[in-house]
């Protein structure tokens, strides 16, 4: 008020009444931007790098199984945006660094893994209250093929599996015969088995063997073939029985990798396109998860309900079995037309149909 009683007009007075008003207002969000600037206050967000490593100490080391590919993934966008404000995270910038992925040579499917998880970060800052509304929320994926199962031809599997060496079939031979994942047979430990119920259980503790991949307790039966497969590695594990199956090499016993198992997997896989011409190219493309599918396609084909193949394969829905496999089940669409044109009490056979149809061509 002293300052404006001096000034020579009333003009000059009511504009630096104005500045001084504008000033007030903004105190406190140059005072923030300070704060900000010089990261005065460490239970803020303030950068990008700051929310990644919060939402991974937070969330995804509590809640995620296997936190290897959300860590990756996030490090690589931490490494694009880590010293960015958190108020400059919009849809622009993101699809910025979608792109960048992309023209790594990344495929559609790998990309919207990548807008996954982000925007499953921006929507946990949201409810956390770092964000007072999700900047990603119309984010839009690539498009991508839908995933459809090929059937694995077991005559390419028979032929692949008598390339194996004998002391390294049983862990292929379990895996056929259970549809278990790479890492389950791998940690498989003798406690898991149980010969009287004729089950192998797979738990969501690592102390106990396996954790799931879907956080989820399951139970697979063990047939005949799958119970000599784990008698057999118990036979050749003599000193070494923390595991059920170990790779025997040169008089040495060491634990089995994801990356050795597919080292011989592909060794096979050469050989039988060798010896086997005629289908040499099922052979060399031939996977080892491709078990797995043959395994479920062979439940579904057999008529055993969705609900029990997810609960032994071990997917988190059953809408994501259906998916995959309900067409080869005798329930399905395609399976349930052809019933009903075959064998339909309202309508004609269908050659019937056919034969009818050609009478009337003439």
């Amino acid at each position: 008020m002293r300052t404006r009683r001096i000034m020579p007009d009333k003009e000059s007075a009511i504009a630096l009444n104005r500045k001084i008003k504008v000033a007030i207002a903004d105190e406190d969000r140059i005072w923030r931007s300070l704060r900000k600037a010089l990261r005065l206050d460490r239970s803020q967000i303030y950068f990008v790098g700051d929310l990644v490593k919060r939402y991974m100490d937070q969330y995804v080391a509590t809640y995620n199984i296997d936190i290897r590919h959300k860590s990756s993934r996030l490090a690589t966008f931490a490494s694009f945006m880590g010293a960015v404000s958190v108020d400059k995270i919009n849809i622009s910038a993101v699809s910025r660094f979608l792109a960048m992925i992309k023209q790594s040579g990344r495929s559609n499917a790998t990309v919207n893994r990548y807008r996954e998880i982000i925007a499953h970060m921006i929507r946990w800052a949201t409810d956390q209250g770092i964000f007072e509304i999700n900047p990603l929320i119309k984010l839009q994926k690539l498009d991508e093929p839908e995933y459809c199962t090929a059937r694995p031809d077991e005559r390419t599997i028979d032929a692949v599996f008598n390339e194996i060496d004998s002391k390294v079939r049983p862990i292929f031979c379990f895996l056929r015969e259970t549809g278990c994942r790479k890492g389950e047979a791998i940690s498989l430990k003798p406690e898991q088995i149980d010969y009287s119920r004729q089950v192998v259980t797979f738990h969501t503790s690592s102390r106990l063997g396996t954790r799931t991949k879907s956080g989820k307790i399951r139970e697979v039966p063990l047939f005949p073939d799958a119970l000599t497969a784990i008698q057999t590695a118990l036979t050749y594990n003599q000193t070494a029985v923390s595991n059920v199956f170990y790779r025997h090499f040169e008089g040495c016993v060491e634990p089995w990798r994801d990356r050795t198992l597919d080292r011989f997997w592909e060794l096979a896989r050469n050989r039988a396109a060798i010896v086997n011409p005629i289908i040499a190219e099922n052979c060399r493309t031939l996977r080892i998860h491709d078990l797995r599918h043959a395994y479920a396609i062979d439940l579904a084909e057999a008529g055993c309900p969705m609900h029990f193949i997810s609960k032994v394969l071990g997917h988190h829905s059953v809408a994501f079995t259906e998916k995959r496999y309900a067409r080869f089940s005798p329930n399905s669409a395609a399976q349930g037309v052809r019933m009903a044109l075959e064998n339909g009490t309202k309508r004609a056979p269908r050659k019937m149909i056919m034969q009818q149809r050609l009478l009337w061509a003439q």
